[in-house]
């Protein structure tokens, strides 16, 4: 019992709650830190699902396979992290989600590859691969799961 007239913390309490906080913050953190990630990928595939949609419904109403940004956006305008995303090809741009990814578009007869890359080297595993082929409407969309990278997306040409 502390002596009349003093008031406070002992240095043993204020060690002890500090070893506390400090020992919680090394379990809370890692999760934290997880779930801002999986949030941010969980953003991005659904920007690729967009992505995928407006390339095959350009497909549907044109007739023609899409080329660039600047086409997919006589449908639907492609957000980036700076706005609507344009340019007479699908070269790269940066995810709305505060630039946290870079998502580029290839094309290969009627089948587009789809990626999105983390910015930052250290979250490479948490990647997405997707793809979409407009001749049959088939599209996939695989994630990294933090651990591993994505496997590759597969929309072949026949519907299995």
């Amino acid at each position: 019992m502390p002596a009349p007239g003093t008031q406070g913390f002992t240095l043993t309490e204020v060690l002890v709650t500090v070893a506390i906080v400090g020992i919680l913050s090394a379990i809370a953190l890692p999760n934290y830190f997880t779930s801002v990630q999986r949030t941010r990928q969980a953003d991005v595939v659904g920007q690729i699902s967009q992505i995928q949609t407006t390339i095959q419904a350009y497909a549907d109403e044109f007739l023609a396979v899409p080329t660039s940004w600047n086409q997919l956006a006589r449908l639907a305008p492609v957000m980036g992290n700076s706005g609507a995303v344009t340019g007479a090809n699908l070269s790269a741009f940066d995810s709305p989600n505060g630039g946290s990814y870079s998502i580029s578009a290839v094309s290969s007869g009627n089948t587009f590859s789809i990626t999105a890359t983390p910015k930052q080297a250290s979250l490479a595993n948490w990647n997405i691969k997707a793809c979409v082929n407009i001749s049959n409407g088939v599209s996939q969309v695989q994630r990294g799961s933090g651990s591993s990278p994505a496997a590759n997306a597969v929309c072949p040409d026949t519907a299995t």
